[in-house]
């Protein structure tokens, strides 16, 4: 068996990565009622909501100026890297990029970062190191998949070495400088430390443009927010095998709302493409454990030979690699096509191996080889498989695995309640619950999915298995598009948008307040403070600062919703009710009250915050993951690692 990590594109410890600093400004707190105080009175830290100037010192992408670079525009950029080799420069930035992915869980990026830097001589280099020791950073996953790109398009195809790190530092932090640079601002001051004196310069600049024109900027800065936060979301592989086991492993949950013939997901995507799903994901493993050792370029053969079953990596490189040749027209097509060339995500999440010249497959980003594995993109595939949206079966496997997210939601929904945290005093109802009691007549009434009520806070949710749309991720959708795709799916205001999740969830409140509440459950009140919240799937709509003031901004509208007590809506993915069952396991606090007091925060304003960055200002400063989750997580590893080394 040859060694593949003789092979290794480079060297380089597990790392930590950051997303890029997020870009607001002040803005008027949504009139969503009083806030109503919780019955333990708020900590001095609770009570400060967090201001602009702590968003701004967070750590940043280091740019060239910053470095003592001159910026190289695109022309210079690719003419710097026409001296290099194509393939040896790929895989050089993929094991960077893998490496610096492993870490944004592990918490070394600055670690990998520093030992990458070493090496590299001058006085830039030594600034980024500097900078680096500091909090700030290098790279970002945006500028490394540019810089992909770029490579593809002009370094050459016929061999050469692999771009030099001195080079490939000037050209990421040229590239940092064009990502971070406004692209309708003109004249925006540029802000490098936090003082009165700079925060002034950017309130008056705001104030001079008038309130439609920050209205219609803060929106299209929520869709670049959106693309970008979407672009660098980062899950841990331990977590995502544990949520495909629970999606995919288990059987289909009954009674299903529409006939199915297998008795798992995973049973339909085997009898969809003939490759057993745990084979598939013994593969995948495989190659990430590869690629986290530095190791991520391959043969066919080097994987079958470590186990890999050959049906699932022909399935790897039929359906989810894309040849070099092929990935540079659509570069080029795609830069001629639209002057901002940021994203192009969906077609490296959907193809996160490159076919190299030689037949190897090159793994660009490990963590778009997790979401490819792990994810919700297997999803698709069968979805397509079975004929798309044309085809019955197509769309009764979408309601059926809508169902499997629904219940999924309701299970951490019930381990919250149960955890030691809310001393027993937690209920649960769902939706069938909810109907029967709720129901006058003969008419069905309109509930959510579920409500966990625990002393007089009650948080009512509804579950959307719903990605976010490709025109979003790759920040190719307009303003008005994505405001009318909320619309449509979340807030009901605007034409032949039908009933939405939030008027789900404002109905349920009415009737659960006019019925009293659940009887023999539990009781509503005067003082009854109400959470409504939209569970989605890790891959839906990232809840970003400016969604979630687009949303509160216009949930307005909803009668229900204005009501007194009734706090702001949010959105609320499945990795964050997990996050909230583990806060409850490790820091045993009540996760119903930190959500009612992070949306009385949103209602108090000034400023939105979202969940991420909400935790550390009440103390909840790690991430931890529930016990449940990690263990499931584990097991399931194990078992994929035998499956993939004894073939059983």
């Amino acid at each position: 068996m040859r060694d593949i990590r003789r092979d290794r594109c480079s060297v380089l410890p597990r790392s930590r990565g950051r997303s890029d600093p997020r870009k607001t400004f002040d803005m008027p707190a949504p009139d969503v009622g009083p806030p109503v105080p919780l019955s333990a009175p708020l900590t001095a830290g609770e009570a400060a909501h967090p201001t602009i100037a702590a968003g701004l010192q967070q750590p940043r992408t280091l740019v060239a100026s910053r470095l003592g670079f001159s910026e190289l525009d695109r022309e210079q950029r690719g003419q710097r890297l026409a001296g290099f080799g194509r393939d040896a420069s790929l895989c050089a930035v993929g094991a960077l990029h893998s490496a610096i992915d492993f870490a944004t869980v592990e918490g070394t990026r600055p670690a990998v970062e520093l030992a990458w830097l070493s090496d590299i001589d001058g006085q830039p280099a030594a600034t980024a190191r500097s900078e680096v020791q500091q909090g700030n950073s290098c790279f970002s996953g945006r500028a490394l998949i540019q810089l992909v790109k770029e490579i593809v398009e002009h370094c050459s195809p016929d061999g050469g070495p692999p771009l030099l790190e001195g080079e490939l530092l000037h050209v990421v932090a040229s590239i940092n400088a064009e990502h971070d640079r406004p692209r309708r601002l003109a004249g925006l001051p540029a802000i490098d430390d936090v003082d009165p004196e700079s925060l002034q310069r950017v309130q008056e600049y705001f104030a001079a443009l008038g309130q439609d024109a920050i209205d219609v900027e803060r929106g299209e800065m929520m869709v670049d927010e959106v693309a970008s936060a979407s672009f660098e979301r980062v899950e841990s592989l331990i977590a995502s095998i544990a949520a495909t086991h629970d999606t995919w492993r288990r059987n289909w949950p009954a009674p299903m709302p529409v006939p199915v013939d297998t008795h798992s997901p995973a049973e339909a995507f085997t009898a969809a493409f003939g490759v057993q799903f745990d084979d598939l994901l013994a593969a995948g493993l495989l190659i990430l454990d590869l690629a986290a050792d530095g190791v991520v370029a391959f043969t066919d053969d080097d994987l079958i030979s470590r186990g890999a079953s050959a049906d699932a990596v022909q399935f790897v490189r039929e359906y989810m690699s894309i040849d070099v040749t092929k990935l540079r027209r659509e570069v080029i097509r795609e830069r001629r096509r639209v002057a901002e060339t940021q994203w192009l995500r969906y077609t490296f999440q959907r193809f996160p191996f490159v076919r190299l010249g030689d037949g190897r497959l090159l793994l660009v980003k490990s963590q778009f080889g997790i979401q490819r594995f792990f994810g919700g993109l297997l999803y698709w595939e069968v979805w397509s498989k079975l004929g798309g949206p044309q085809a019955q079966a197509a769309n009764d496997f979408q309601r059926a695995m809508a169902h499997v997210f629904e219940q999924r939601v309701g299970e951490v929904i019930k381990r919250i309640a149960a955890s030691p945290a809310l001393n027993g005093a937690a209920t649960v109802a769902n939706e069938d619950e909810l109907v029967r009691a709720l129901r006058t007549g003969a008419n069905r009434p309109s509930t959510c999915d579920w409500v966990l009520a625990s002393g007089r806070l009650v948080v009512t949710i509804d579950a959307n298995n719903r990605v976010l749309h490709q025109p979003f991720a790759e920040r190719t959708g307009s303003l008005e598009e994505f405001r009318n795709d909320i619309g449509h799916n979340l807030i009901g205001d605007v034409a032949d948008s039908g009933k939405t999740k939030l008027d789900q969830l404002a109905s349920t409140i009415a009737l659960l307040r006019a019925k009293g509440g659940l009887s023999g459950r539990f009781d509503v009140a005067d003082d009854t403070l109400w959470v409504p919240l939209v569970a989605v799937p890790d891959g839906g709509l990232p809840y970003t600062a400016l969604v979630d003031y687009e949303v509160v901004t216009r949930a307005r509208t909803i009668d229900g919703l204005l009501t007194r007590n009734v706090l702001p809506p949010a959105i609320v993915s499945l990795s964050d009710l997990h996050l909230l069952h583990g806060v409850a396991e490790h820091y045993n606090r009540s996760p119903i009250e930190l959500l009612a007091l992070w949306r009385q925060t949103v209602a108090a304003g000034p400023l939105p915050i979202t969940l991420q960055d909400f935790m550390p200002a009440v103390g909840i400063v790690a991430r931890p993951f529930n016990r449940r989750l990690l263990a499931l997580g584990q097991r399931v590893r194990d078992e994929l690692t035998s499956r993939r080394v004894t073939g059983t």
